[in-house]
């Protein structure tokens, strides 16, 4: 039935042209249960005995023991498995998002705990209450994070970042409206690798261009402004003793690949420096952004294609003005 919602809902959305927009990444990832193997071994050791008298009842046979290798699936199945499913009982009568008394979320768990600085942190929060860890290691790696944030320099360096985190933006929304805007339908791709049939967004003719550029520019800066406080926060961790062991999450975090963790700051900052040197915001805002030479190569080339074409024509009109219409250059234009 989810699955079946799913599909509706994505062919409602593709109907109005908008699946692009709100699907633009499309990662959805399956659910396996947990004790999906303890049923199928259920049922398959379900039988038919024979009572006293030849009657037959009915009923569940003794259980056995597992073989090998229903217990390797079964391993298999709890490996795949990060995340725990609570149904809407259960999130009502444990007040996760809303209480029972008013139905609102004033005094829920998500409401008391709830100290994020950013909409996407928010989003995140709730996504964890909603389907919450499964594995005893990860629960236990995510508390030691939290004990090592409210002691020494971490939290120290949590103070120094909280005021940079409460500025930043919708990062998630303006990543998802940035890759929708480079969105291209590959399936309707024709034999030579050019796309046939984009998406009505990109063949659609914009009478009020100016504003719409502005509109993708303005998202355009706000992400790389976002993205540059990502980078100075990072820098805030920097000389904070934060435990750099390959099972510390709070590490891999806020650490850079080179200090054992996997927040790219170098690299980042390396892109984020090229965009301000090459990208002139105030005149991408008025619809005539030039490409400054070297940045990319296909433009280089077709201006200097452009430049051959124009001497061409002026050296064929010089020509023209001193044979056959005996005339002065400055006398046709």
């Amino acid at each position: 039935m989810a699955q079946a919602a799913l599909g509706a809902a994505m062919f409602y959305l593709q109907r109005n042209l908008i699946d692009v927009e709100i699907l633009s990444q499309g990662r959805f990832e399956g659910y396996v249960p947990p004790d999906e193997e303890d049923k199928s071994s259920c049922s398959s050791s379900s039988g038919i005995r024979y009572g006293v008298g030849g009657d037959v009842d009915n009923i569940p046979a003794a259980p056995q023991a597992p073989n090998q290798q229903q217990q390797q699936q079964k391993q298999q199945a709890n490996a795949s498995t990060n995340h725990l499913t609570l149904d809407g009982t259960t999130l009502l009568n444990l007040e996760i998002l809303t209480n029972t008394t008013t139905n609102t979320a004033q005094h829920s768990l998500f409401h008391t705990i709830n100290h994020c600085k950013t909409p996407h942190g928010t989003r995140l929060l709730r996504a964890w209450l909603l389907r919450p860890m499964y594995h005893k290691h990860d629960i236990t790696r995510r508390c030691d994070a939290v004990t090592e944030l409210l002691s020494g320099s971490a939290a120290l360096a949590l103070s120094e970042s909280l005021p940079l985190m409460s500025k930043l933006p919708d990062v998630e929304r303006l990543l998802s409206r940035i890759h929708s805007m480079g969105y291209t339908d590959s399936s309707s791709s024709s034999s030579d690798g050019k796309n046939s049939n984009p998406h009505p967004n990109t063949r659609a003719v914009l009478y009020e261009m100016a504003t719409y550029t502005k509109r993708k520019v303005e998202d355009f800066t706000k992400l790389l402004q976002a993205l540059r406080r990502c980078v100075d926060i990072g820098e805030c961790w920097k000389g904070a003793g934060v435990e750099v062991e390959s099972a510390g999450l709070l590490c891999r975090v806020v650490k850079g690949p080179s200090e054992g963790g996997c927040f790219p700051m170098e690299q980042l900052d390396q892109e984020l420096q090229w965009f301000e040197e090459n990208f002139d915001v105030q005149a991408a805002k008025s619809g005539h952004y030039e490409p400054a030479p070297g940045v990319n190569a296909e433009y280089d080339r077709t201006c200097e294609a452009l430049d051959d074409v124009y001497a061409q024509l002026e050296q064929y009109r010089k020509d023209m003005c001193s044979s056959v219409l005996h005339c002065s250059a400055s006398a046709w234009k």
